[in-house]
């Protein structure tokens, strides 16, 4: 069920807007033009980080993200 079309469309659309959130967020946060370095620069970041630390044994990946282990 995990690779219903749906499921995946869903985990796509939720995706993009947490990232469009975060990016709203980081334009309200001043009124000078560090606005759009903050807009930009925030949800790509996290875009990153999102995508270099992967859920362990997360079948929906390549399995090629590193990820990091405990001790």
């Amino acid at each position: 069920m995990g690779f219903h079309p749906i499921n995946l469309a869903l985990r796509f659309i939720l995706e993009v807007a947490a990232l469009c959130s975060i990016g709203f967020w980081g334009w309200l946060q001043t009124d000078s033009w560090l606005r759009y370095v903050l807009a930009i620069s925030i949800p790509a970041v996290l875009a990153i980080m999102w995508g270099v630390f992967a859920v362990p044994d997360d079948r929906s990946r390549s399995g090629a993200a590193p990820i990091p282990t405990p001790g």
